[in-house]
C-alpha cells in the first residue's frame, strides 16, 4: 500500500499540466479573456508536444481540431473547435505560450515541436497573415 502511494506521487511529480485557450475571433489583438474555449489538461508525460496535449484534450471532450500534416514539418494547425482559418484569406491559427502572471509570446515551434512547460498556458488565436498586431 505504501509502496502504491509512493509511486502514485511519485508519476504525479513528474506529470505536468498545461491550458489550452482559444480565441477565435479574427484579429482580436488580445491575449486575455474573454476566451471562446479554455480546457486544462493534467497527468501529461513530462516529455509531451503540445500536440500530445491537443490530443489529451481531444480524449477528454472539451477540444478538437483539425491539422495538416507535413513529413518534414509537422502539424500545421487547420481548425480548432469547428473553427476553420481560411487560407484563401490569409487566415492561420496563431500560437502563443506564457507562464501564469507573464505576457504571452509567440510560440518558437509549430505543435509538432513544441513541448509546453509545467503549468504553461497556450492560446490559439485566429489570425491573418500581415496583421499588425505581432504580441
Amino acid at each position: 500500500m505504501f509502496r502504491f502511494a509512493l509511486l502514485s506521487l511519485l508519476s504525479l511529480a513528474l506529470s505536468k499540466r498545461c491550458e489550452l485557450l482559444v480565441i477565435s475571433e479574427l484579429n482580436s489583438g488580445r491575449t486575455g479573456p474573454p476566451y471562446n474555449s479554455r480546457v486544462v489538461v493534467r497527468s501529461l508525460k513530462s516529455d509531451a508536444k503540445l500536440i500530445d496535449v491537443m490530443d489529451a484534450a481531444v480524449a477528454l471532450g472539451k477540444f478538437s481540431y483539425n491539422a495538416t500534416i507535413h513529413h518534414q514539418w509537422g502539424a500545421y494547425i487547420t481548425a480548432i473547435n469547428g473553427v476553420e482559418a481560411d487560407g484563401g484569406n490569409k487566415e492561420y491559427w496563431n500560437i502563443m505560450v506564457g507562464m501564469p502572471g507573464e505576457e504571452m509570446e509567440n510560440s518558437p515551434l509549430g505543435a509538432s515541436s513544441y513541448q509546453p512547460r509545467h503549468r504553461e498556458r497556450v492560446l490559439f488565436r485566429l489570425k491573418t497573415w500581415g496583421d499588425s498586431d505581432d504580441h
